[in-house]
């Protein structure tokens, strides 16, 4: 029952912020609003779960031949989950358009973020 509801609000609140969206005029890319759809939502708590298993691998593995590969895909599921999260909050926060400037700077943030942990991720 709590989860049928759940799940219900979570609709409507999706609904909402993409018919505001959708009025506004602004359609936007994926990663630049990124909190638009109950698809990126999913994403959001995979990559949650993803990196509660990820990280303690990474940390007890360390000086081993497993200690690359979950690097890289932290490298990648940290800043997706970040940018998600932070979409939420520019949602809720951040005044103006939901695709302004503030999502576009959070989008370059992201790539850099990615870029520099691949790089920790190789070297």
């Amino acid at each position: 029952m709590l989860a049928r509801t759940t799940r219900h609000v979570l609709r409507t609140t999706i609904n909402s912020t993409r018919s505001a969206s959708t009025k506004s005029g602004s359609q936007g890319l994926f990663a630049v609003g990124a909190d638009q759809t109950l698809e990126q939502f999913r994403v959001y708590h995979k990559t949650h779960f993803a990196s509660l298993a990820l990280v303690p691998i990474a940390f007890f593995a360390h000086p081993s031949a497993l200690s690359m590969p979950v690097d890289l895909a932290l490298a990648f599921v940290l800043p997706l989950h970040a940018h998600i999260g932070m979409n939420w909050i520019f949602t809720d926060y951040v005044p103006g358009k939901p695709n302004g400037p503030a999502r576009v700077a959070l989008l370059a943030t992201t790539v850099l973020a990615t870029l520099g942990l691949l790089k920790l991720a190789i070297t």
